[in-house]
């Protein structure tokens, strides 16, 4: 008994000893992976400067380089600096047995910091906190889990503006494991004042993705789907949001490369200089994408010169030119629905769907301005609602931007002028009705267009409007 009790702790100590060199070499093998993933990935870049081995764990040192230039070039230019350079430092720990912060059985840990003391200059922080941290853990079973945060800091930018920047803090989490990667982060406050104002509060992200690592780098289109929330989100003086919600999903179909991507977005409040409108919301669904044209795009994007604006706008223009039939060859669906919202005055709701009904690979530039080529070649729906009230308004705006040049207008009281306006608007809206452009559906004014194998109905008719359009 006692020789097998001790030939038993000979094993799991042999055990102990070897399986560490077996684990750093897996740890070894995914690190240098991820090296090449991001390699591939303009504009980072990822070099392994120094690297220590040790049989029970290592030590790390990333040089991690972003290409300001092809991120942005007015911000690489405010910066004073073409690109930027950090040292990220990686202490990993090799299983079975990991005793770094207590008991943990597990392939290998990591533990990494970008202290970031090149950058205190510009950006203030807590002198005793790295400005990035990422930690993790790949268990037994393979799941690799991992947590990542960056400091709480302020910045003053080296522009004219002199733009002003806090940041609370950010903090992130996530596993991968069977090609399928989930993603949470959240943001409590950031904003950047100059001579107007960018503000966020309460950002969350949620991502979930299936796949490897060079299908969440490479170009196209992915199974994944992304929410990204916001409490508050002031673009001063333009607008401010409350209660922000965008959601992206999109699908690939691996055997035939179609695939789908849908965008939601609704907002509870959204106060404009001009308008407020309440319980916004609106679906965005694009079906039947082929998945070549989106990798073909990127690929072309990515070799293009960043600083010289107008040669790529040039050479995105001729990139349509050429690949347009390829987009429009697997026959693609675009549905907008569910878009609705409450103004001062008055509610609306619309919907839309359109696709063409046949593949058109040979599909050129020039026939996307031609309304008769849409007529004879696609299905399209369109509906839209709205409360009188709402649309009486719209009308009287319509009304003041054509009166707006007369000179007659001012020798007008205010009194007259608004009797003016509301009459005009409502002779506006009998002469849409008479023409039968509107109708009035369930209390509300109803317009309604569809174009189905060449006709064209309004409101479920024939139109004289649309046909004198053909």
């Amino acid at each position: 008994m006692k020789k097998l009790l001790i030939a038993l702790l000979i094993a799991i100590a042999a055990v102990a000893v070897i399986t560490p060199k077996i684990m750093g070499s897996q740890y070894q093998k995914q690190l240098t992976d991820v090296v090449k993933t991001i390699n591939a990935t303009p504009p980072y870049h990822a070099t392994i400067v120094k690297s220590k081995n040790g049989w029970f764990g290592s030590q790390t040192t990333l040089q991690i380089e972003v290409d300001l230039k092809k991120v942005d070039p007015e911000l690489a230019h405010e910066l004073k600096q073409s690109d930027f350079k950090s040292e990220l430092t990686l202490q990993a720990h090799y299983g079975p047995v990991i005793m770094d912060k207590g008991f943990k059985l597990a392939l290998f840990s990591f533990n990494g910091q970008i202290q970031g003391d090149d950058l205190r200059k510009s950006i203030k922080w807590d002198k005793n906190t790295p400005l990035f941290t990422l930690s993790g853990l790949q268990t037994l079973s393979g799941k690799l889990t991992f947590q990542d945060t960056i400091a709480p800091f302020t910045a003053t930018l080296p522009s004219e503006s002199k733009s002003n920047v806090i940041f609370s803090g950010y903090q992130g989490h996530g596993s991968w494991a069977n090609h399928h990667l989930t993603y949470d982060s959240k943001l409590d406050h950031a904003s950047i004042q100059d001579v107007s104002t960018l503000e966020v509060k309460g950002l969350s992200t949620t991502l979930n993705f299936d796949g490897d690592l060079k299908d969440l780098t490479s170009g196209g289109l992915k199974n994944s789907d992304m929410t990204i929330k916001m409490a508050a989100l002031q673009v001063d003086p333009l607008f401010t949001a409350k209660g922000v919600v965008f959601q992206a999903n999109s699908q690939l179909n691996g055997a035939d490369q179609v695939g789908s991507l849908a965008l939601k977005t609704n907002i509870n409040q959204l106060n404009s200089q001009d308008e407020n409108v309440s319980n916004f919301s609106m679906n965005v669904t694009l079906n039947q994408l082929n998945n070549q044209f989106f990798k073909d795009y990127v690929a072309f994007n990515q070799q293009l010169d960043p600083k010289n604006t107008t040669d790529r706008t040039q050479a995105m223009t001729q990139f349509m030119h050429d690949h347009i039939g390829e987009f429009f060859k697997t026959t693609p669906e675009l549905v907008i629905n569910n878009v609705k919202g409450t103004l001062p005055n008055g509610k609306f709701n619309a919907q839309f769907d359109g696709h063409l009904t046949v593949p058109h690979d040979k599909m050129t530039f020039e026939q996307l301005s031609q309304p008769d080529y849409w007529l004879a070649n696609a299905n399209v729906s369109t509906a839209i609602n709205a409360d009188k009230a709402l649309v009486k308004d719209l009308a009287k705006f319509a009304i003041e931007d054509q009166l707006a040049d007369n000179p007659n207008i001012h020798s007008l009281t205010t009194q007259e002028y608004n009797q003016l306006v509301s009459h005009q608007a409502d002779v506006l809206i009998k002469q849409a009705m008479d023409q039968g452009a509107v109708v009035v559906k369930d209390g509300m004014y109803h317009l309604d267009v569809s174009v189905k194998k060449g006709k064209a109905l309004l409101n479920g008719k024939p139109s004289a409007l649309l046909d004198g359009q053909n």
